[in-house]
């Protein structure tokens, strides 16, 4: 099974003593406790099953949370694990993913992108049960489609170490490991630790990164360092996800989406502001309350009535007092009338 790696292992009975910050007009974090429970409620109602207790580790004093949830095999080489995480400081958004736990060598290889992935907006509580249900959807999906991208890297015949060297290389630019760790690596890949790697194949290259990853104590960074393992190993094998996932799923893709009822009609007064970013662009919550703040503004300029330009009327001249000007010109003559006397 895999196993997680964090600053502080905690159980769920320890996880709801944990402090949610108070929410803000644009920010509203969701408690730790409410994401890992939720997934454990759906999963109840799935076709999953849980091998063990769900590990959940905490860091940066309680701020971050990240779950491992190992599921029950059906699978020869490897079992099914789910995984998450959540942020009460405002670093990265909540997440689900999932991925192949190898049973030869107990580690973690995410073979996709998060199943599921948004922000800490408004209506987020509201949003997190379609969220987790539609990742698990997904989940399921790419678990099969793993099945054959296993033996795809069984079936891929690695010739000579030149091919390594290059590999390594290309490992290293796309951000899978670190200049430190290809000696690591390549140890790995000449001296197998597991007598199932000694073929010279890209699964038994796949396990010596995995190997190395146990050493990553973030467990955010081994993920997202997982999943580009995945990516560029699909791209030296040839191996089309896209391809297999269409062959091998069209029919309940369909069955799994959820059903969409017509939206109900709403007459809106006022218009919304939107703000798109892209994927990758972190807007903080002052950045946000600035561009709403603009934007209302410009709101009430808009709305704002113009007033009616009217004449104002002439002053008649006649005994109507005399102006300042002609009473401080008179004060200055009475000051030199005196000193010349």
């Amino acid at each position: 099974m895999s196993t997680l790696i964090a600053q502080q292992m905690v159980d769920m009975k320890e996880l709801k003593n944990i402090s949610t910050p108070e929410s803000t007009r644009v920010w509203h974090p969701v408690p730790h406790h409410t994401l890992v429970q939720s997934v454990l409620d759906q999963l109840d109602d799935s076709s999953f099953e849980l091998a063990s207790e769900p590990e959940i580790g905490l860091s940066n004093e309680g701020a971050r949370c990240f779950f491992l949830m190992n599921l029950k095999s059906q699978h020869s080489d490897f079992c099914l694990s789910i995984g998450g995480r959540n942020a009460h400081d405002k670093q990265f958004a909540m997440a689900m993913f999932g991925g192949a736990s190898v049973f030869i060598c107990s580690n973690l290889q995410a073979f996709a992108q998060y199943a599921m992935k948004t922000k800490h907006t408004t209506y987020v509580l509201d949003r997190l049960p379609a969220l987790i249900s539609d990742g698990l959807k997904e989940i399921e999906i790419d678990a099969k489609v793993n099945d054959e991208r296993i033996q795809h890297f069984k079936d891929f015949e690695i010739e000579d170490d030149s091919q390594i060297h290059d590999y390594l290389i290309k490992s290293m630019d796309e951000r899978v490991i670190t200049t430190c760790f290809i000696p690591k690596v390549l140890e790995d890949w000449r001296k197998p630790r597991h007598e199932e790697f000694e073929p010279r194949t890209m699964w038994s290259f796949n396990n010596c990164f995995t190997e190395v990853f146990k050493e990553y104590k973030n467990p955010e960074q081994l993920n997202s360092r997982s999943i580009n393992l995945t990516k560029v190993m699909d791209e030296w094998t040839l191996f089309d996800k896209t391809e297999v996932r269409a062959r091998l799923v069209p029919e309940e893709v369909i069955e799994m989406l959820p059903e969409n009822p017509k939206p109900e009609v709403i007459e809106v007064k006022t218009p919304a502001v939107v703000y798109e970013a892209t994927e990758d662009e972190e807007v903080t919550d002052d950045e946000l309350q600035e561009i709403f703040a603009e934007a209302r503004e410009e709101d009430k300029v808009q709305a704002k009535p113009k007033k009616k330009e009217t004449k104002k009327p002439k002053a008649k001249k006649g005994n109507t007092g005399k102006g300042l000007d002609e009473i401080l010109s008179n004060m200055k003559k009475e000051r030199k009338q005196k000193v010349t006397a």
